[in-house]
């Protein structure tokens, strides 16, 4: 029963991550170059985690290590891929290589080592992780779309988040990924 249920809400996730890149990718990410394309959806996934890194005063304690510890790797991951976007060079084959940029992050970020760690959180803060992985991999997925890449999955660690949840981060990784 559990495993429809995971099922269910991987779909859920799936229908929001196409909503927004049906939002998203027409406001920007086309017509730019693959380097603008890169910052810009770096921009968004920092913009998540700015959010997600002012939340943990509001973490219960118990919860506190694991959720910082998602943050402080998040952050990591985060400056690698920064840094990674910086030294794409060459005159062909950069768009593969930005892909590779924000696959890496992914791979780093979503492992399945890292996710076991928060799946023991309370549900409160659970449900807190699964809405910034939700729209950080959102962020992921505009790159990997302007870039020709395969969509990176939802990973499941707490309860699905509401449109209505999402839709303030949504704004927010707009505004830091163009300006407005």
């Amino acid at each position: 029963m559990r495993h429809f249920f995971v099922s269910l809400q991987n779909r859920f996730l799936s229908l929001l991550l196409s909503l927004l890149l049906a939002f998203l990718l027409p406001f920007g990410l086309t017509g730019c170059t693959g380097a603008q394309a890169a910052q810009r959806a770096e921009a968004a996934i920092t913009a998540v985690l700015n959010i997600a890194a002012v939340e943990v005063a509001v973490v219960p304690v118990a919860d506190q290590a694991a959720y910082k510890g998602f943050i402080a790797l998040a952050q990591n991951v985060n400056g690698q891929l920064q840094t990674c976007i910086t030294n794409v060079s060459g005159i062909t084959g950069k768009g593969a290589k930005f892909l590779s940029c924000f696959n890496t992050f992914a791979q780093g970020l979503l492992s399945p080592t890292e996710l076991a760690q928060l799946r023991i959180l309370s549900p409160a803060t659970a449900a807190k992780v699964q809405l910034y992985v939700t729209a950080i991999v959102a962020g992921v997925n505009i790159a990997v779309a302007a870039f020709g890449g395969t969509a990176v999955p939802v990973p499941a660690v707490g309860a699905a988040p509401s449109a209505s949840e999402l839709a303030p981060i949504y704004r927010e990784m707009h505004r830091a990924a163009f300006g407005d």
